[in-house]
């Protein structure tokens, strides 16, 4: 929500904004956004709110098929720009640790250079793996086929980062532990570039 502030009588007063959906989206579905402004005058009158709708078809870029690994995006925080940090946090809120609706570099660093248990390599490859996505390395349409993958049933890039996020609403523990470690090597292929056919 937006409060512009005061209006001159009489005056127009135009919004634009651009909504980022999510980078699981594919090719050809189609998004419809929202919005609604209400507005009200000096003497407390208000008004009814004016609406517009608009709706969208995603399309892909062609991905550049080389996918970088969580070491590349670990030690290379000037790769980790602005736009793609945008676009991670339109897709996956819950590196975001402050809260604020923005995915920082530091918050994204702190990610990538966990050490230790799960989840740290779990959320670190699904990391590597959104940032590739963003960076238009692999497309979420992108198909991946090993022999994990037909364990998981995962046949997309996009449905191995659903695996990934499922896992990660997941407590850790010694019934989720093989979870965890497939979803981590599932994500681990990918940004190695070993399990996408294109």
């Amino acid at each position: 929500m937006w409060s512009l502030g005061d209006v001159a009588a009489s005056a127009d007063w135009s919004v634009r904004f651009t909504a980022r959906p999510s980078l699981l989206f594919t090719a050809g579905a189609k998004l419809t956004d929202q919005a609604a402004a209400t507005y009200g005058n000096a003497n407390g009158c208000t008004y009814e709110p004016v609406t517009a709708t608009a709706t969208t078809t995603i399309t892909e870029v062609t991905p550049t098929r080389d996918p970088r690994s969580h070491g590349y995006w670990k030690t290379h925080p000037e790769a980790r720009t602005a736009e793609l940090l945008a676009r991670v946090q339109a897709t996956y809120q819950q590196f975001d640790s402050s809260g604020n609706g923005a995915l920082d570099n530091s918050e994204a660093g702190a990610v990538l250079s966990a050490s230790g248990p799960q989840p740290g390599p779990a959320r670190f490859q699904l990391l590597a793996t959104l940032f590739d996505l963003a960076a238009r390395q692999i497309n979420a349409s992108t198909q991946i086929d090993s022999k994990l993958t037909r364990k998981l049933g995962t046949r997309t890039v996009g449905e191995a980062v659903r695996y990934g996020f499922a896992t990660l609403a997941l407590p850790v523990n010694s019934s989720t532990a093989q979870r965890y470690s497939e979803a981590t090597t599932l994500l681990d292929e990918i940004v190695n570039n070993k399990s996408e056919v294109y």
